[in-house]
């Protein structure tokens, strides 16, 4: 009897066996399948590496500067530190872009590689928007308050900072005065005037006082502010009064310190 039920058992057995043999067989076959693809992927490689870093077809053979008026572009690519032979994929984007950027009147800058062999450098540049008195000279400083250059004279026809001191100062880096919050009004106030289209007709801005700021508005004009809240929708009620209710000769102040209004006295 028990025979009979082993020989009935037996195909069953035989299935089995069968199978995990199969499966130990798909286990070997993906085995080899997967070594040998690691290995044509790591010759591969090492073929792309020699191609990339040790043949000329990559060696950079023109870097374009784009964007760029005040500054010129063979600095821009001295500054940036990549140079005509170099490898492109050896090169840093990173660190020429921080180079570049430390240059004045550079507000940003992108390094691009065009393969096989071209760099492509493109600036916005930016312009001179304020200046404040320093060590018997003058600071020029852009939008973002970064120092454009040291003049012996004062600009004509752009903004003066007062009320401020000016502690130190590296050409292509921010300017550092004796308070941060003036240094924060400073750069609100050229943004706005900017926004405003008036930042050129802007003689002085008087930081002295954080909560009672002033500036003049072309040589006769006194505006005053009060303090930093609703910048925009203050120097909107001034642009109004100054264009469309008075003359274009007016002299006096405008006080915008109360009620939203703007206040004029002759």
């Amino acid at each position: 009897m028990e025979n009979t039920k082993e020989k009935r058992n037996l195909p069953a057995r035989q299935d089995d066996i069968r199978a995990r043999h199969m499966k130990r067989q798909k286990k070997k076959r993906r085995r080899r399948i997967f070594l040998r693809t690691f290995l044509l992927l790591f010759l591969l490689g090492i073929v792309l590496f020699v191609v990339a870093f040790l043949t000329p077809w990559f060696n950079i053979a023109q870097i374009t500067v784009a964007g760029n008026a005040q500054l010129k572009s063979e600095d821009i690519v001295a500054q940036s530190g990549i140079y005509a032979g170099n490898n492109i994929f050896r090169i840093s984007t990173t660190q020429a872009r921080e180079k570049i950027a430390s240059m004045p009147y550079v507000k940003s800058v992108e390094v691009k590689r065009q393969l096989p062999n071209k760099i492509l450098i493109e600036v916005q540049e930016s312009h001179m928007a304020a200046y404040l008195p320093y060590a018997g000279g003058y600071a020029a400083i852009d939008e973002a308050g970064k120092v454009l250059s040291l003049m012996p004279e004062p600009p004509e026809g752009y903004m003066q900072i007062l009320g401020c001191e000016l502690k130190e100062f590296k050409i292509g880096q921010k300017i550092k005065v004796d308070a941060d919050e003036k240094f924060d009004i400073i750069l609100l106030y050229i943004d706005e005037f900017e926004k405003a289209e008036i930042l050129g007709k802007v003689n002085t801005l008087d930081v002295t006082n954080t909560v009672d700021v002033k500036f003049t508005f072309e040589n006769r004009l006194a505006v005053f502010c009060g303090d930093s809240q609703d910048v925009t929708r203050k120097l909107l009620t001034f642009a109004e009064v100054a264009y469309n209710q008075l003359s274009p000769n007016a002299r006096g102040e405008i006080d915008l310190r109360l009620d939203g209004k703007a206040y004029y006295r002759p």
